[in-house]
């Protein structure tokens, strides 16, 4: 039995929606991967400062040194750690929400008919359906802020990406130079990073909640002060209609 063209267009949806979410969740699998070998890195350090400090035991001249080591590696594999675990913990959300939009596209692959759509189980599918039944155009001023909060989901994503690479090259050099400063430094980039990290979710989730508006009234509505915030904006930017000629 052949699909009817409403369940076609859920189904193409929902396969977009549950490829943008499971590419979302390897860049954020890419990032716990690159945490972990980093934590594993500091660790294997840290035992390393532990060894050569235990060794010097019995030689006082180098045992403060081997000791100043190992309080400068048992502090960079703490931050190493703390930042595998929030990394860790971000990959878990999405990929819940990669494994909740494939389950979404499975449920509606097994419909064959809109009543099957409507009936199913999983209100994600239902809420697609309704959507498909009212393909009106969305307003241009809508588009104009979902455009807006895409471009603000990237700048997001790349200045996280910049805090993390900052953490790195904080982290050797603190290792290295083993100073106060050094900690300080890794201490405001991990700051850093946990400050951007928050920017860029909610910049995704303010993004997410725009692509469902198709009207100003859906976006003057919306929960995110942001989407709100951003349709005034164009709103107060849409220049006025031109005239009729009498």
């Amino acid at each position: 039995m052949a699909q009817d063209p409403e369940v076609k267009r859920v189904i193409a949806e929902l396969k977009r929606t549950a490829a943008k979410a499971r590419a979302a969740e390897v860049a954020k699998a890419i990032r716990n991967n690159a945490a972990g070998d980093a934590w594993t890195v500091a660790d294997s350090a840290r035992e390393a400062a532990y060894a050569a400090w235990d060794a010097a035991k019995t030689s006082p001249s180098t045992w403060d040194a081997t000791g100043a080591a190992l309080d400068a590696a048992d502090a960079a594999e703490r931050k190493a750690n703390t930042r595998s675990q929030r990394t860790h913990y971000v990959w878990g959300e999405a990929e819940a929400l990669a494994c909740a939009a494939e389950y979404n596209l499975e449920a509606a692959q097994n419909c064959q008919t809109l009543a099957d759509l409507l009936g199913s189980e999983c209100s994600a599918v239902r809420v697609a359906t309704q959507f498909a039944l009212n393909p009106t155009p969305r307003d241009p001023v809508v588009e104009r802020v979902i455009a807006t909060l895409e471009q603000a989901t990237d700048a997001a994503a790349s200045v996280w990406d910049a805090t993390n690479a900052a953490i790195e090259v904080a982290s050797a050099a603190c290792i290295a130079l083993d100073t106060p400063a050094g900690d300080a430094a890794v201490d405001a980039a991990v700051d850093a990073e946990t400050v951007a990290s928050f920017a860029s979710d909610n910049a995704v989730a303010d993004f997410e909640d725009a692509w469902g508006c198709k009207t100003l009234a859906d976006l003057a509505a919306s929960k995110r002060p942001a989407v709100r915030a951003a349709a005034k904006l164009a709103t107060a930017n849409t220049p006025p209609a031109p005239k009729r000629k009498p």
